[in-house]
């Protein structure tokens, strides 16, 4: 138990650390506006794994904890490859909210529909984006990057180090499957 209770007290002083880091970043015009994001998800659901963890709902840390490694891994990968990739990232979250607008779901005869009405005229912006995530059988490419994980966190080794890319490293062989695995 007080193993149990010092580490849920370092991670929560971690997320103190998250805070302020987020906030400072945010005054940093040098890191793109996807990277804030992330940060800002990334604490969030600390929070939530915080609560999940003082309560020992384990099987859930692990599924938020796969959220968590995901998000920071995608903030890292965004970090190391610079303005291309945070637009690519940005391009895919303005085109994804907008056909979040319009959902269909069909199984059998039945047919789920959500849509925002009147709806919104995209403009050049945004249908650049929707063609840039539409596959040419006209399907919505729904990952942000073609890059795997493994390789994102091999392009975060390139720009930061071992230091930085073993944590992402095992938090994948740590936390990821069995994660997945929990959920599926």
């Amino acid at each position: 138990k007080e193993v149990t209770d010092r580490l849920w007290g370092i991670f929560n002083e971690q997320l103190f650390l998250l805070a302020e880091a987020k906030d400072a970043a945010r005054k940093n015009d040098r890191i793109d506006f996807s990277v804030h994001a992330l940060m800002y998800s990334v604490l969030c659901s600390g929070q939530s794994l915080s609560l999940l963890a003082e309560h020992t709902n384990f099987r859930d840390c692990y599924i938020v904890g796969r959220a968590i490694f995901e998000t920071l891994l995608n903030a890292a990968f965004i970090l190391s490859e610079g303005k291309i990739i945070a637009k690519r990232a940005h391009k895919h979250a303005q085109q994804k909210l907008y056909r979040n607008l319009k959902r269909e779901l069909k199984i059998g005869k039945k047919k789920i529909v959500l849509r925002r009405e009147p709806g919104i005229t995209p403009d050049k912006t945004l249908t650049d984006a929707l063609n840039d995530f539409t596959s040419k059988k006209g399907r919505e490419i729904t990952s942000w990057t073609e890059e795997s994980l493994i390789s994102r966190i091999e392009s975060i080794e390139k720009k930061y180090g071992e230091s930085i890319s073993g944590d992402f490293q095992f938090a994948l062989f740590a936390i990821y499957r069995h994660a997945s695995e929990l959920a599926h």
